[in-house]
This record gives C-alpha cells, sequence and structure tokens, in this order.
C-alpha cells in the first residue's frame, strides 16, 4: 500500500514537472530572438581586475549591453542623430567601465556641444571579430534599424593578427577552417538570432536550454578573453615574454592585405547602399619599433593561434608588428581616398606609449579619452554635425557622400 502511495506521489510529480517545462515553453517561445543582437540583450560583466594586472583602468568596472545587444544607451525617438560603432576589441573596450569607454564618450561629448539627446552611439564591438564578421553584422543591424545615420569602423587589428597567428601555425589555419564550415556564420557574428539554436542538441533547443547557452555565453567561443580578474592577459603575456624566438621578418601580406581591402569595401557599401554615412578610422597600437623593454612586458600578440600557444612558442617582434599595422592603416587608407569615403587617421595622434594602453592595442582610461577627442572632435567639424550642417542630420543627410579623406588634426 505505502510503495503504491510513493508509486503514485512520484508519477504526479514528475507530471507536475512535466507540465510545467511545457507551460515555461510555450510561455517562452515567443520571446525566442526575432532579430539579430551582437551580444546577447542585457548581458552584463562586472570586472574585479587584480592590482598590477591591467594599468590605467579603474576597478571594478561594469560592461552593459542594452536591450539592442549592443553597449551604449538604449536608441530613443528623439536622438536626431545615430551613430553604429563597428569593430572589435578596441570598439568594444571590454575592460574600460561603460562611463568611459570611448564611444559613449563621443556621445557625451557630441551631446554637451550640440544638446541634450542630440546624439546616440550603439557599440557593437565584439573581441576577435574580422571586418568579414563586421560585414556580416553591418547588413543585418543596417537592415533592422533604418533610422541609423552613420557608422565608424576602428579596424585593422583584429585582422592583422589573425593573419600573423594563422602564418606562424598552418596546420591549425585548416583546422579552424574546416570549423568554421560546420558552424553558422551567423553564430560566430551574433550573440543570438532567429534560428540559433537550430543546430544546437535536441535537449538544449528548449527554454532552460536557451537560458543555458545565455548564461554561459563567451565573446570568443571556448575563450576566456574577459575573465573578470585579468587572469587571461597575465597568462598571455607570460607566454610572450617567454618566446623562444622573436621573428623578425613579416609573413607574405599581399594576399591579406588585398582581403582586407576587399573586406573594407564591401562594409563600404553596405553603409552606402543603407544610405548611411561610412566613417573608417585606423587602428592605433603601442607597437613601436622602440618601444622600452617594460612596455613591451604589456604585450601578447603575435604568436600562434588563441588556444594553442605554449610556452617557447616564436612570435613576431615589436618592430615587425608595427610595420604590418602601418601597412594595415596605409591600405584602409588608400581604399578611402579611391573610393572617396572619409577616414579618420587616428594611428598617428595616439602616442605609442603604456599612459595610453595597457596592451598592444587596448586603450587605458587615458588612451579612451584621446580616442574620443580625435573623432568628436572631427564628426563637429564635418557636415551634417559640423558648422557647414545644420546640426544632426536627417533622413536627407544620411545620403550625404564625402568626396575627400579626411584626418583630424588634434
Amino acid at each position: 500500500m505505502n510503495l503504491g502511495l510513493g508509486v503514485r506521489r512520484a508519477l504526479l510529480s514528475t507530471g507536475s514537472l512535466l507540465f510545467f517545462l511545457v507551460l515555461a515553453e510555450l510561455v517562452f517561445r515567443p520571446l525566442e530572438p526575432d532579430r539579430f543582437y551582437v551580444w546577447p540583450p542585457h548581458y552584463q560583466r562586472t570586472f574585479h581586475v587584480e592590482p598590477g594586472v591591467i594599468h590605467g583602468v579603474r576597478s571594478p568596472s561594469t560592461l552593459t549591453i542594452n536591450g539592442l545587444g549592443m553597449r551604449g544607451d538604449p536608441m530613443g525617438d528623439g536622438h536626431r542623430y545615430r551613430i553604429l560603432t563597428v569593430g572589435a576589441s578596441t570598439t568594444i573596450c571590454v575592460y574600460l567601465d561603460d562611463s568611459v569607454a570611448w564611444p559613449h564618450r563621443v556621445q557625451e561629448r557630441l551631446n554637451a556641444t550640440l544638446g541634450s539627446g542630440s546624439v546616440w552611439v550603439g557599440n557593437v564591438g565584439r573581441p576577435g571579430h574580422n571586418t568579414h564578421l563586421n560585414a556580416l553584422q553591418l547588413e543585418k543591424l543596417l537592415s533592422q534599424y533604418p533610422e541609423i545615420d552613420a557608422a565608424t569602423f576602428l579596424l585593422g587589428a583584429a585582422d592583422l593578427l589573425i593573419h600573423m597567428s594563422s602564418s606562424l601555425n598552418p596546420g591549425m589555419l585548416r583546422v579552424a577552417t574546416a570549423k568554421r564550415r560546420t558552424r553558422s556564420p551567423l553564430a560566430a557574428a551574433f550573440g543570438a538570432f532567429p534560428g540559433w539554436d537550430d543546430t544546437a542538441p535536441w535537449y538544449l533547443r528548449n527554454t532552460l536550454g536557451r537560458v543555458w547557452r545565455i548564461v554561459s555565453w563567451e565573446p570568443v567561443r571556448g575563450l576566456p578573453t574577459m575573465d573578470t580578474t585579468g587572469v587571461f592577459v597575465t597568462q598571455q603575456r607570460l607566454l610572450r615574454t617567454q618566446a623562444d624566438e622573436y621573428l623578425e621578418s613579416a609573413p607574405p601580406l599581399e594576399a591579406a592585405l588585398a582581403a582586407y581591402v576587399r573586406s573594407v569595401g564591401r562594409l563600404a557599401d553596405i553603409a552606402q547602399e543603407a544610405g548611411v554615412r561610412p566613417i573608417f578610422i585606423t587602428q592605433p597600437s603601442l607597437w613601436d619599433p622602440g618601444l622600452a623593454e617594460a612596455e613591451q612586458r604589456l604585450l601578447w600578440g603575435g604568436g600562434p593561434p588563441m588556444g594553442h600557444k605554449e610556452l617557447g612558442n616564436a612570435y613576431y617582434s615589436v618592430a615587425v608588428l608595427a610595420q604590418t599595422m602601418e601597412q594595415y592603416n596605409e591600405a584602409l587608407l588608400g581604399f578611402c581616398g579611391s573610393r572617396g569615403v572619409e577616414c579618420i587617421d587616428a594611428a598617428p595622434q595616439v602616442p605609442r606609449n603604456s599612459e595610453m594602453f595597457y596592451d598592444d592595442a587596448h586603450y587605458t582610461e587615458t588612451g579612451s579619452e584621446r580616442m574620443t577627442t580625435i573623432v568628436s572632435e572631427y564628426l563637429l567639424r564635418t557636415p551634417p554635425l559640423g558648422p557647414a550642417g545644420s546640426g544632426p542630420g536627417n533622413a536627407a543627410a544620411r545620403s550625404t557622400k564625402r568626396n575627400d579623406v579626411s584626418s583630424p588634426s588634434v
């Protein structure tokens, strides 16, 4: 009798659990992503970096993503000029607090001059994303948000480092290429998108599975690039300082630069076809042939692919990295000149020292403020926000196409 009662209770409990799981699925199924989000909506991470790991950055700091999957304020109807900032880690500014990341500070600087609420800036940078992924993001986002007026593109470092690392380990490049072929490009470019779990195992294609995917989500799959204490940065620096060899010759760049320019052209095409003003920005970095030894210890780039580094690997020297970065920046300037699109030549305007950078190309708060000045002053002296314009642009201003390459002097 007691055994029968126990069985009935177990069946009742199991049935109740199944009922609530089905009910939850029915309630939350309509909440599946119906748009493209570069970051999962409302994602947040707070960093408590250990002292001495990342200098020039306050701790704790917080990275907050809004309901659009972007870092920044919500996009409101009252904004008269809307700017989307596209790029990789030097755009999102991972370890910097929301309040001091340069895209947000550009918004504040513009609104201080043009009037509160005049300009909105949304930040969709993602660590490790190259121009190929940026183009996919731009295409989807401009279709979703036709009210965007301009897009800035801070480019170069991600494409450069991916090429340099693959040249050191061609075998891993083939493995990575094979993996990419089995994974949807959308999954690499976006944190959430329509049909985002179609390729997931059947047991994860439900509400609980989606919640787990969001909770465990990382911007770079399989790598703790945003660990909350900065341990990742410390480990990567150690690997570079204990390199077996520092290579003094760059790998062949002709094909890589040609691919980079094609991707940049794709970005310009997507923006202009949508009536959006494209503004490219050359990539500042700490890399310099005469970099002091103490500052060289801040570096960690220029080695094998992420996730495949070991003590004693070969790395490219800082002189090679500096030379290669200059070639990527020159390629960007050359493209902008030939196409007649705008380009802010920020690279020579940010001093190559540890006051501006805490590692290879990521800004301290001082470096972020320097970028704020360069970008905002450029925007305030060019149409439609500058003296030749009539304030924040309207729909007619979106089709404005400049015929010069502009470089601000600060």
